[in-house]
């Protein structure tokens, strides 16, 4: 058969050959409207150094401390309720399109938090806005520890000059004396432990806020 014979034949049924065009065109267009298009949207979070210690099971880290660090905190109520009054977003909404990531750095690790939503400027508001409230929620946790530690200081300072000073009545007591010593290395533990929360840092910081979202293709989570 030859061109000729196969344009011959679509001008006898031209008809037929529009009908099923239209119809692919029309099936095409109405799949699309019904498929829900989501996009996604990534803020990088960057761990401090001590952070990134803690999450590598490292002795360093923050000592005498119990950080929200692990990815699935990110998506917690407490961080998400944040995250909800922050973007007017339900926090139901916030969980099922959010996901966490640890990331390699070079010298401490990163955290990608990806979110999902029906539109790219929702995506990245989404995303800004959980990353925003983690990092919130680490801060405080420091300054709660940071003022715990601040109220021990106070306590041990006043056992240790009321230890000096019963060791200063009788230097010859030794019960006194192994007091006095203890509530020096207290101080001292103490005083050790705020110096090194005041020099560390925040836990995380925001790295590289979110663009609006790329294309995902069909919804699989927000709703």
């Amino acid at each position: 058969m030859t061109l000729k014979d196969v344009l011959g034949i679509i001008r006898q049924r031209w008809l037929t050959v529009l009908v099923t065009a239209l119809l692919i065109t029309g099936a095409a267009g109405v799949y699309a409207a019904l498929t829900e298009q989501s996009y996604e949207s990534t803020t990088i979070l960057r761990f401090s150094s001590a952070a990134s210690q803690s999450l590598e099971g490292g002795e360093a880290g923050y000592p005498g401390m119990d950080l929200d660090l692990d990815t699935f905190f990110v998506t917690s109520e407490e961080v998400l309720e944040q995250a909800s009054a922050a973007s007017g977003e339900t926090v139901e909404t916030l969980r099922n399109g959010t996901v966490a990531t640890l990331m390699e750095g070079t010298r401490a690790l990163r955290l990608a938090v990806t979110s999902e939503a029906p539109t790219p400027e929702a995506s990245q508001q989404k995303a800004d806005a959980v990353a925003q409230a983690y990092v919130a929620h680490l801060e405080e946790q420091m300054n709660e520890h940071h003022g715990q530690l601040e109220e021990e200081l106070e306590g041990a300072q006043s056992d240790r000059d009321e230890a000096l000073e019963a060791a200063t009545d009788d230097s010859e007591d030794l019960f006194a004396q192994q007091q006095l010593t203890q509530a020096l290395t207290e101080v001292v533990s103490i005083e050790s432990q705020t110096t090194f929360l005041e020099q560390a840092g925040p836990p995380a910081v925001l790295m590289e806020d979110a663009a609006p979202g790329g294309r995902w293709g069909r919804s699989r989570t927000f709703c």
